[in-house]
């Protein structure tokens, strides 16, 4: 999967830079037929146990493969949306600085001390 994601974020970067709005429907069924067969073979290997739970490891294999299913529309976004980023590590970074505060030295008392680290930062 991890795999198929990459190649459709690549095909989503190449389309952007060549200035598209969308991929090509072929493009995207193809996409879209390689990603059911993955969560299908997901399930495949992983099983339900007889006569005990799941092992931890086992949960989690699991419950990634059943997010894959859930939530297809949204992990595929970027691709079928190419306005939509492939991550959002540019929108977390800008919190990362607030929150390392947080844990080293506790919350401000004000807003202005939150201003103040901002501009710091910036």
């Amino acid at each position: 999967m991890a795999d198929l994601l990459i190649e459709m974020k690549v095909a989503a970067s190449d389309a952007r830079s060549a200035d598209k709005k969308l991929l090509s429907a072929e493009v995207l069924a193809s996409f879209d037929e390689r990603f059911d067969t993955i969560e299908e073979t997901g399930f495949a290997v992983d099983p339900e146990p007889e006569e005990r739970k799941r092992a931890y490891l086992e949960r989690e294999s699991y419950n990634l493969v059943c997010a894959f299913r859930d939530l297809k529309s949204e992990v595929t976004l970027f691709a079928k949306d190419l306005s939509v980023p492939f991550s959002n590590n540019q929108t977390e970074s800008g919190l990362q600085i607030t929150e390392l505060q947080l844990k080293i030295s506790g919350p401000f008392r004000a807003s202005r001390g939150t201003e103040i680290l901002a501009k710091i930062h910036s």
